[in-house]
C-alpha cells in the first residue's frame, strides 16, 4: 500500500521544538519528574523519513527510539539513515496510528507527534491521543503539534482560495501547483499598495508562495485541516487521561527560533535560560573531522601556554562561522558585558560570495572595553613621559616640526611647544618636559644652518651644524 506522503514526501528534516530534553526542562520547571531524556524510551508517531528521531538517537546513545509511519517509502528511507549511521537504539516500522492504541509497542517516557495530529480528521486525532497515553509511562511527557484558533481561520481563509483556485484538478502536484499560481500573483499585487487583508496575511501569502510542494498538498491542500480552540484541546488530552503542561517553546523565544535557531542559546531571558541549560551541546553531533579540527586547536593552545576554556554553548553573532568560534573575556569587568571581543573562522565564506574556496578567520574587538581591561590588570606599565629632547623655535614652528621628526625617526625622543608661544614661554615647557636638552632655532641660528644645544641639567650649551645633530645627541646620551 502506498500513500499520497510516498507520492509527495515531506522533507526530512529534525525539529528543535520536538527534542525531549526540551520537553524534559519545561516538564521539570512545573514541578514533573520526567526521566533523563539522555536514556529514555523514546516514540515518534508520524516520523516520515526519521531524521528527527534518528537524530536524537545519534546525539545519545542511551536512549532506545522507535519511530512508526504509514507511509514504507518514508521507513525505508528512515532504516537507511539508521543503518549508514550505524545506530543500534533505534528502530523504524511501518504502522498505522489507528490500530495502536492499546499500547502494542511498550512503554515509552517521551511520546513525539509533529504534525499528524494537526493535520487530521476527528477520528484520526482521538486515536493519536489515545496511543499516545497508552503508550505511555506514568511520569512520561507527549509533545503534541496542533493548528489552532483564531489564527487557524486565516489560514482556513487561505485554503478555500487555494481549493477553489485550483478546482477541476485532483492530481495532488497539479493542484499544488496552480494555487502556488494564485498565492504568487497576490504577492505580486501587495507592491501596489497596503490594505487590511495585506497587514493579516500578507507574509502568510509569501511564504505560501515560495511553500515547499509537499507543504501545500499536505499542511494547506490536504483532506483534513481542522483547527482547534486550545480549551478543545486540552479538554481532549484530558479525556485521554492526560493533562497540559506548557508550550514547548516559550513565547518570546520563538522570532529568535525562525530568523536565527543559534541565538536562542543566546537568550537573555529569564525563561529560557533553563531550556538553554538542558539544550544538547554542540559536541554531540561533530562529525569526526570536526572533532579532530578542535583537537588541533586545543592542542596549538596548550602548546603555545594560552589558557582557554571550552564552551560548548558559545554564539557569536554571524552566521557564516565554520568550525572554531571564539571570544577573549575580561575577568576584571561586569559579567554581563566581560567580553572583550571574539570572532571565528569563515572559511565558506568567499565561496558563498562566488570567489574561490578560501580560508578565512575574523574578529571584532571592543577597543574601550579592552583598554580598561589592560588598566585593571595592571597590563601596561604606565608611560616615561619625559622626553630627551626639547626642541624651541623661534621662527615660525617650521623648523621644530622638521627637527622632531627627524629627530624621532632616529629613535630620539623628542617634543616641541605649539601655539607660537615666546622663547619664555617654550623654555619652560621643555624644563616641564623633564628634557635634558632644548634645541634652539632663532633667525641666527637658521640663517646660519646651525641649533643651538643647551643642557638643561647642568652643562654648557654649544652651537652645532644642523647636519651633526643627530650624531652628537647620540654620542652624548
Amino acid at each position: 500500500m502506498t500513500t499520497v506522503y510516498d507520492d509527495v514526501p515531506y522533507e526530512n528534516l529534525p525539529f528543535t521544538q520536538a527534542l525531549p530534553m526540551g520537553h524534559a526542562t519545561i516538564a521539570r520547571l512545573h514541578g514533573l519528574t520526567p526521566a533523563d531524556p539522555r536514556s529514555a524510551r523514546v516514540l515518534e508517531l508520524g516520523c516520515g523519513a526519521g531524521a528527527h528521531l534518528a537524530g536524537v538517537a545519534a546525539a545519545h546513545p542511551g536512549v532506545r527510539a522507535v519511530g512508526v509511519d504509514l507511509a514504507p517509502s518514508a521507513i525505508e528511507v528512515a532504516r537507511a539513515t539508521a543503518e549508514a549511521a550505524k545506530l543500534e537504539n533505534v528502530r523504524f516500522d511501518v504502522a498505522d496510528v489507528l490500530a495502536l492504541t492499546d499500547g502494542q509497542l511498550g512503554e515509552f517516557d517521551y511520546v513525539i507527534v509533529h504534525g499528524l495530529y494537526a493535520w487530521a480528521h476527528e477520528p484520526l486525532r482521538e486515536a493519536v491521543l489515545g496511543a499516545c497515553r497508552s503508550h505511555l509511562a506514568p511520569d512520561g511527557i507527549v509533545y503534541v503539534s496542533y493548528n489552532s484558533h483564531p489564527g487557524g481561520h486565516l489560514r482556513q481563509m487561505l485554503r478555500e482560495m487555494g481549493h477553489w483556485h485550483a478546482r477541476g484538478i485532483t492530481e495532488p502536484r497539479a493542484q499544488a501547483e496552480r494555487a502556488r499560481e494564485l498565492f504568487t500573483m497576490i504577492d505580486r499585487l501587495r507592491e501596489s499598495g497596503r490594505s487590511f487583508y495585506e497587514g493579516i496575511v500578507g507574509e502568510e501569502v509569501t511564504a505560501l508562495a515560495a511553500a515547499p510542494e509537499a507543504l501545500l498538498v499536505h499542511d494547506l491542500l490536504g483532506e483534513a485541516y481542522a483547527p482547534v480552540w486550545f480549551s478543545d484541546f486540552a479538554a481532549a488530552a484530558e479525556r485521554h487521561g492526560m493533562a497540559y503542561v506548557g508550550d514547548a517553546i516559550p513565547e518570546a523565544s520563538r522570532e529568535t527560533l525562525l530568523k536565527n535557531p543559534l541565538r536562542v542559546l543566546d537568550s537573555k531571558r529569564g525563561q529560557d535560560a533553563p531550556i538553554v541549560a538542558a539544550a544538547p551541546t554542540i559536541d554531540q553531533f561533530w562529525s569526526p573531522a570536526a572533532a579532530e579540527h578542535f583537537a588541533t586547536v586545543q592542542s596549538g593552545l596548550h602548546d603555545l601556554g594560552i589558557p582557554f576554556r571550552v564552551d560548548m554553548k558559545l554564539v557569536r553573532g554571524l552566521d557564516y562561522y565554520r568550525r572554531t568560534t571564539f571570544e577573549f573575556q575580561g575577568g576584571t569587568l561586569d559579567s554581563a558585558q566581560n567580553a572583550l571581543g571574539g570572532g571565528g573562522r569563515y572559511d565558506g565564506l568567499v565561496e558563498d560570495l562566488g570567489g574561490p574556496s578560501t580560508a578565512g578567520i575574523g574578529f571584532a574587538l571592543g577597543v574601550d572595553r579592552t583598554l580598561l581591561a589592560c588598566s585593571d590588570e595592571g597590563v601596561f606599565a604606565a608611560p616615561d613621559g619625559s622626553v630627551d629632547v626639547s626642541v624651541v623655535d623661534t621662527t615660525g614652528g617650521r623648523q621644530a616640526l622638521l627637527i622632531t621628526t627627524e629627530l624621532r625617526g632616529a629613535g630620539i625622543s623628542a617634543d616641541r611647544a605649539f601655539d607660537g608661544r615666546s622663547m619664555k614661554s617654550q623654555m619652560k615647557a621643555a624644563d616641564r618636559s623633564g628634557a635634558r636638552w632644548a634645541v634652539l632655532v632663532g633667525s641666527d641660528e637658521l640663517a646660519a644652518g646651525t641649533v643651538t644645544l643647551r643642557p638643561l641639567r647642568g652643562g654648557e650649551q654649544a652651537s652645532i651644524d644642523r647636519s651633526e645633530l643627530i650624531s652628537h645627541l647620540k654620542a652624548a646620551r
